[in-house]
């Protein structure tokens, strides 16, 4: 099926940011992904299919792309299918905004456990997975030989990049509770304590154990000593660590093509932690996900388990935009035997904790992102807003 696969992207599916389609239109399949995602790489797949099986696919990457397709899967439209991490799923399962799939077991064994485990709700299956995604600790080479394992050695690392490089140690979204929470989580922090069945216990949260309100203090302390300034933000995060004036960063492979471009020789490294303990961070399966409302089902079904979710359709979304660790084994194993970003990426996932998936994520993530505001921004000391935010996700 992919023998006529051409390896040069050219971008020839429709490709939309901006005006969006909502309504279905049976026939052809309407595909959003996040604009950070190889969304180039997904049209040109469905350049394939549409030449192969006459079938039309329309790529489309909104911004608020989460808001929008709820909206417009709660009034019956939206995508046929949906590119996005799994830490919603059980939001939209829930509110039946999603289809369940079935997968053939020779299927199904050609891919993660824990990406399966990731898009599992209920007993049920809502995804496919596609790859797995874990920030790590993204070093210049050049500036960085041996990067901190632990986040009480990042300020005699400031010292040395300033007076060798005259760029400041480390930079991150640190208001984002996406990317700081490795850091919280090395200290002990947990989201939801779970039962004897693994099953998620909402009333039991763990964002202000000791250790994590320990890990919130540190990050607040390289605030208030000049290693990071107050308040920042992803593109100036991205836009310093490119132009080689911060020497590390917390992201994701996202990351990695922009580096390249701008010409960083860049490694990965687990994120810091405190205590001793690797920094633990989300481990987010990006996955496929069927809108109830979809009258393509069958045909969605074709375009992701022969055209997308096979070796070759990866590798074309991987040139467009790194992945991270592929979900499909056989090609991981292929990324992996030479690339230790991706080796690396792996062993984040290995130290991390899969984002819990049920609807009271929306709450922690409310809750979390006013703590870390408050506290880095000066306002409250680190206990009380991690205090506060345990209590807001109770309530």
């Amino acid at each position: 099926m992919y023998s006529r696969f051409c390896a040069s992207l050219v971008c020839a599916t429709t490709l939309v940011c901006g005006n969006l389609t909502h309504a279905f239109n049976e026939g052809e399949l309407l595909v959003w992904i996040n604009g950070d995602k190889g969304y180039r790489g997904l049209a040109e797949i469905g350049k394939l299919f549409e030449e192969e099986l006459g079938i039309p696919v329309k790529v489309e990457a909104p911004e608020g792309a989460t808001d929008k397709f709820q909206q417009a899967a709660q009034s019956g439209k939206g995508p046929d299918i949906f590119f996005w991490p799994h830490d919603r799923l059980g939001e939209w399962a829930s509110a039946g905004l999603l289809s369940p799939i079935e997968v053939r077991k020779s299927f199904k064994q050609q891919y993660s456990n824990k990406g399966w485990e990731a898009f599992t709700h209920n007993g049920e299956l809502w995804g496919y997975p596609v790859s797995l995604e874990a920030v790590g600790l993204i070093y210049n080479k050049a500036q960085v030989t041996t990067p901190p394992a632990q986040l009480k050695d990042i300020p005699a690392l400031h010292k040395q990049v300033q007076a060798k490089h005259n760029s400041s140690a480390i930079l991150w979204d640190y208001q984002n509770t996406y990317f700081t929470w490795g850091v919280l989580a090395s200290g002990g922090g947990y989201v939801f304590g779970t039962d004897d069945s693994g099953n998620y216990t909402p009333s039991d949260v763990g964002v202000a154990t000791e250790g994590s309100i320990q890990a919130l203090q540190g990050i607040v302390d390289l605030i208030d000593s000049g290693v990071m300034p107050r308040g920042a933000s992803y593109s100036v995060m991205e836009a310093r660590m490119n132009q080689g004036e911060v020497a590390m960063m917390i992201s994701g492979p996202w990351a990695w093509a922009n580096l390249r471009k701008s010409g960083i020789d860049f490694g990965v490294a687990p994120v810091p932690g405190i205590d001793g303990n690797p920094g633990r961070p989300f481990v987010g399966v990006l996955g496929a996900m069927l809108n109830r409302a979809s009258p393509n089902k069958e045909l969605a079904v074709e375009f992701l388990e022969n055209y997308v979710l096979t070796d070759e359709g990866l590798a074309t979304i991987d040139k467009d935009v790194p992945l991270g660790v592929p979900a499909k084994t056989s090609f991981y194993e292929a990324l992996a035997s030479d690339n230790e970003l991706i080796a690396a990426t792996q062993q984040n996932i290995e130290n991390g904790v899969i984002m819990p998936n049920v609807p009271e994520m929306g709450r922690f993530w409310s809750s979390m992102a006013a703590a870390l505001q408050i506290a880095t921004n000066g306002q409250a000391p680190a206990d009380q807003a991690l205090k506060d935010a345990a209590s807001n996700m109770t309530n």
